[in-house]
This record gives structure tokens, C-alpha cells and sequence, in this order.
């Protein structure tokens, strides 16, 4: 089931305990914040934004109630822990939990709200500490947050039991040693010291725990490798305790693939987790445990969805991730429901005109927006709550001859169809081949932007949107600055000096069909000398400001006025002294000497007014 529908990048969710709340962070604003998802009766509300900031927000985690939530945040590389809780009703403002003196992230919550155990980062001239924290609330107040390890290089991804008894995390005591996974207690009312639980000479990462702490599932490696690197192989294995100790550690997946981001339901019988096969399109997976025997992985979703980051309820019966559909513009939430609550639509996609199977038609439903693709035989199967719904197919070129519906399935029915496609409009052709090239370098300011497009279908009138963006550290800020035009080429306005821009060309036909092409990026060429004139009594930049730029051996070699922003700058200058003059109207006048070897300058001013 597709639970956000848009054209931000809505990514890493975790489910409350009662599977009735997500959160999750989107840059639907701009910058990233938190949302909530709640289940009202059997409908998921809309998104509700509860932080609103000039910072992002990240990597939420809730309770078993959804009435608690913490998540790290800060501005520029700062990250502290906050909290939000709602009462009566109603979502106080979020609460900082941490003072800012390290950097602090990935904070994990237990099922009452009571312990958030965090990762702190604190770096010390050369040096790089990683450790784990833990705060408790007493009273109903968050107390001064506790240190719980003494890195030489680090302890990360620190994950708390839903009773609040245990904190797994992995660790490793030098820059070139394997990480391991180890283990904290709470016990006689204190944090007992971290204790070692794989000392095997591979890799063990990214721990998960159960509701009482006595099951630990992270994913293993023989040596790193990312899940990008062909031929890369991780397995999910399993720390039990038991008879007062943790036993050895179990495969719970043996493949050639790639498993990794595991989490487990509160029982510890349900593990589910990620997995690359080398394609584009990750899968979400689960493995479960019955009579005490662990079964076989069965694979969640299918080529329609390349699904990460899955997060499991209390009784395993909900999943939640993030995903990119085919028909998705950027990553959105998605939500899996235990097959035993279902009824069950089946069928088959074929051409009305020869009966052939279609491969990879996309279908959805309304409502409730579920979401699966077809298989190499035209086949598919929905699994969805009891109800009414209408089945849309989506390929290229075709269209169905009606309406697809399907009236009052029941709880553990099986409906057979059989969908006919015919002929119909084509989608336009994916932007291609762009100018200048993906990764470009040193590209001028006055860069125009270029690429092919059409449309298969003769005849057929394409308009084309123009978006563009600069990235930060963890998201990329698109604007449509020329929506529906027919050229296939684009000058972009104001664009500066050594900034890496994305950007991205939606075509669409005179028949509504829309076709969303890549993201591409280049980088403009860096300036000689630049800076930025601002008010010096209100710290406003200046715009308008005249700037002139004169060298001893030609003269005047250049002139400009600051934009919106404040900003000039010069290019392509050879070496030497450079004298700047800065000048406008109710300003005072500005002079500066700039010695310029090659490198670039950077001089800003602050003008005084003038009364």
C-alpha cells in the first residue's frame, strides 16, 4: 500500500508498537522535517508536518502508543536529539535533549517512551570518537544523558529493546579492525559495561532488537562491501539469549545476495530486511520462525518497487519502508500488511488483439492505493483489505478497455481476472542525451541547458517542465522555474559561481501522459575573485551594488552589480594585484587591494549608510 503520494523524498519510517502511527522525514518543504501518519479505523490519515525550522530534521523513531517520538536534528553538520510528544490530543513543540557539544544522531526509543539511546560524535584535532548515550526520563523528565561506552574508535546504530533492558550496537576498537556487535544491560538499576558478543574476524553491522532484548539480528559480512559493489554477499544472522547467556550466532539467510537493515517484531519471530540482487530494484523480505524452526525467506515485493529501510511493528503484522515505484517521481512510503488479514485479487495482463501476457504492467488500486507489477507471464497478485476497489493499469501504449472493479472481496477471498489491454497513447519519450553531459565541470554561468525528447505516437504535441536545484548534504531542493514550454533547451538565470546544480525535465503529451526523465547535474565554473556586500549595521545583503575591478597593467578589467543574495564575483583573471571599488548610492564608498595567484579569492564587505 503507497501511503505518500508526491514530488518530495519522504524516506526512513519506523512504525509505532500498535502499527496505528508512522514517521518519517521529508524534504516536501525544502528542508527536511518530521511527519506522522496515523490510522484512523482503516484508512491512513494524510501526512501531518510536526517540526517546522530553518534545519532538517531526521531519522525518527516512535513508541509502542505513537504518542512519543525522537529524532535528530541541527543546523549545518550540528545534530542534536530532540523529543516531540503529544497529550490530550494535541503535538507539543519538540524538546532538545542533548546540549550541542558533541554531535549527536540515529536516537532509537523504547515501547514506553522512557530511555532514547543515541550515537554521539565528538572530534578532537585529528581524531574521531564515535560512542553510545543514553537519556531516561523520570518524573517526566528527561535527565542529563548518560555515556555508556569509551570509544578508542567507535560504537554506532545504537538500538534499544522495547522493555528498555537492553541496547545493542556494533563497535570496533581500531581503524582497521572488523566491527563486532556488543551488548548492554540494565540491571540492579544500572548500566552494566558493553560486553562482546561476535569476535569472528568479519563483519557484523547495523544491530535490531526484539521487545524483551533476548534476540539481536544485524547483518554479516566476510569483509565490507557496500550493497552498491557487484557480487557483494551480507547474510542476516541471529544472537539469541538464553540459560542466562547469548548463545552463538545463526544464519538466518545463505545466499549469493545481499541482506542487510534487518529489524524484528517484538517477539523475535519475524525478521525482515532488505535485499540487493546487483539490479536497480531492491526487495523488502521476511523470514519468520515457527515451532522453533526458522523457515525460508519470502520476498515482499516485486520489480514495481525498489522498497529500503524496512521497519516492523510489535506483533509483525505491519511493515513499513520507503520506496520508488516505476511511477514515482522521488521516494515515498509504502506500508506491507500480514497476508492472514487479506483477501487475495489475482490475475492476468494480456493484449485484448492477440492474448499475448504482458510483462511489467504496473497496476493500482483505489482506494488505498496498493501497488504491484506484472511478471513475465502477465501475472500479478494483490493482496488487500476486505472491501471495494477499482484496478488501474498503467504500461506504455495500452490502456484498458473499462474500468476494472472488483465489488465486496471478503477476508481470505480469491478473485480471478483476466485484464485486456488495447492499443492507446504512448507516454513521451524519456528526456535523453543532455547538454551538457551528466557530471559536467567548470560550466559557465550563462550554461544553456539541452536535451532530446518526442513522443512516440505521430502527431502527438510535447510541452516540457524545467527543474532545478542545488543539492546540501542530504537532500536535493528542485524548483520548476519553466513549466510548459515546447523548446528543448533552457538558459537558467542567476545561477553562481562553483555550485553543483541538479536538474531534471518532466515531459508531457497533449493527452495528459507524463514522463519524468533523470536527474542530472553540472557544476559551474569557480570564480577568480568573489565575495558578498552586506548592510554592516543589519547584516542584510546589498542588492545593486556597483563593482569595479581594475588591474595596474590593463586597467578597468571588469564591472558588475551584486545580486539578490549580495553576491559578485570575477572570472578567468590571470595573476596579479587586483584592486576592487565598490560603490551605491546611500553607501559609503569601498576600496580593497586583492592579490590573486590562481586560486580562488574570496573578499566580502560590510558598506556603511550614509546619513
Amino acid at each position: 500500500m503507497k501511503l505518500t503520494d508526491n514530488y518530495a523524498a519522504d524516506q526512513v519510517p519506523a512504525i509505532s508498537g500498535d502499527g496505528k502511527r508512522i514517521v518519517y522525514y521529508s524534504d516536501e518543504d525544502g528542508d527536511n522535517d518530521i511527519y506522522l501518519l496515523t490510522l484512523n479505523g482503516r484508512r491512513w490519515s494524510n501526512p501531518i508536518k510536526l517540526t517546522d525550522n530553518d534545519f532538517d530534521d531526521f531519522l525518527p523513531d516512535i513508541n509502542f502508543d505513537g504518542t512519543c517520538i525522537t529524532y535528530h536534528g541541527g543546523e549545518g553538520e550540528q545534530r542534536n536529539i530532540y523529543s516531540i510528544e503529544e497529550k490530550d490530543g494535541t503535538w507539543g513543540v519538540p524538546v532538545k535533549l542533548t546540549d550541542g557539544l558533541t554531535r549527536d544522531y540515529y536516537p532509537s526509543i523504547d515501547y514506553n517512551g522512557g530511555k532514547i539511546t543515541y550515537m554521539a560524535r565528538l572530534d578532537e584535532g585529528d581524531k574521531t570518537y564515535r560512542d553510545v548515550y543514553v537519556i531516561e526520563r523520570k518524573d517526566g523528565i528527561w535527565q542529563t544523558p548518560v555515556k555508556l561506552t569509551s570509544a578508542t574508535v567507535e560504537n554506532i546504530f545504537p538500538t534499544i529493546s522495547g522493555d528498555g533492558s537492553v541496547i545493542a550496537f556494533h563497535g570496533r576498537a581500531e581503524e582497521s579492525a572488523d566491527r563486532d556487535i556488543y551488548s548492554i544491560r540494565f540491571q540492579d538499576n544500572q548500566w552494566t559495561t558493553p560486553l562482546l558478543l561476535t569476535e569472528n574476524g568479519t563483519t557484523d553491522m547495523q544491530t535490531a532488537i526484539n521487545g524483551d532484548g533476548t534476540r539481536i539480528v544485524y547483518y554479516w559480512m566476510e569483509t565490507y562491501q557496500s550493497h552498491m559493489t557487484p557480487g557483494a554477499n551480507a547474510e542476516i544472522h541471529l544472537l539469541e539469549f538464553r540459560d542466562g547467556t547469548w548463545q552463538e550466532s545463526v544464519s538466518l539467510t545463505s545466499n549469493p545476495l545481499y541482506e542487510y537493515d534487518p529489524t524484528i517484531s517484538a517477539d523475535g519471530k519475524r525478521v525482515t530486511f532488505d535485499q540487493a540482487d546487483g539490479t536497480s530494484i531492491e526487495k523488502i523480505g521476511i523470514i519468520e520462525e515457527k515451532d522453533g524452526i526458522w523457515g525460508s525467506i519470502e520476498i515482499l515485493t516485486d520489480s514495481s518497487i525498489s522498497g529500503f529501510r524496512p521497519n516492523i511493528n510489535s506483533n509483525g503484522d505491519k511493515i513499513v519502508f520507503y520506496g520508488l515505484g516505476k511511477t514515482d517521481s522521488d521516494f515515498e512510503i509504502y506500508l506491507l500488511e500480514d497476508a492472514d488479514n487479506a483477501a487475495t485479487i489475482h490475475g492476468t495482463v494480456v493484449k485484448a488483439d492477440t492474448g499475448e501476457a504482458m510483462n511489467g504492467v504496473v497496476l493500482k488500486t483505489q482506494p488505498e492505493n496498493y501497488i504491484v507489477g506484472t511478471d513475465a507471464r502477465g501475472n500479478f497478485t494483490l493482496k488487500v483489505l476486505p472491501g471495494s476497489y477499482t484496478i488501474t493499469p498503467q504500461a506504455d501504449c495500452y490502456q484498458s478497455i473499462s474500468p476494472v472493479r472488483v465489488k465486496g472481496i471478503r477476508k481470505g477471498e480469491v478473485v480471478e481476472l483476466t485484464i485486456s489491454l488495447t492499443a492507446g497513447n504512448c507516454f513521451p519519450s524519456v528526456p535523453s542525451n543532455p547538454q551538457p553531459q551528466n557530471g559536467a565541470q567548470d560550466q559557465p554561468r550563462s550554461v544553456t541547458l539541452r536535451w532530446q525528447g518526442g513522443d512516440p505516437d505521430e502527431g502527438d504535441e510535447v510541452f516540457y517542465d524545467v527543474y532545478l536545484g542545488i543539492g546540501t548534504e542530504h537532500h536535493i531542493e528542485m524548483e520548476l522555474i519553466s513549466p510548459h514550454q515546447k523548446d528543448t533547451s533552457y538558459t537558467p538565470q542567476d545561477l553562481w559561481y562553483n555550485t553543483t546544480y541538479y536538474w531534471t525535465i518532466v515531459a508531457r503529451d497533449s493527452k495528459g501522459a507524463e514522463t519524468t526523465g533523470p536527474r542530472w547535474s553540472f557544476t559551474t565554473i569557480k570564480a577568480s575573485i568573489s565575495g558578498t556586500i552586506a548592510n554592516e549595521a543589519t547584516g542584510e545583503p546589498i542588492k545593486g551594488c556597483n563593482v569595479l575591478l581594475f588591474s595596474p597593467e590593463n586597467g578597468m578589467s571588469g564591472q558588475m552589480r551584486s545580486d539578490s543574495q549580495g553576491r559578485y564575483g570575477f572570472e578567468s583573471l590571470v595573476p596579479g594585484q587586483y584592486k576592487l571599488v565598490l560603490f551605491k548610492k546611500g553607501y559609503s564608498v569601498e576600496y580593497c587591494l586583492v592579490d590573486y595567484g590562481g586560486e580562488s579569492v574570496t573578499r566580502d564587505f560590510t558598506l556603511q549608510t550614509l546619513q
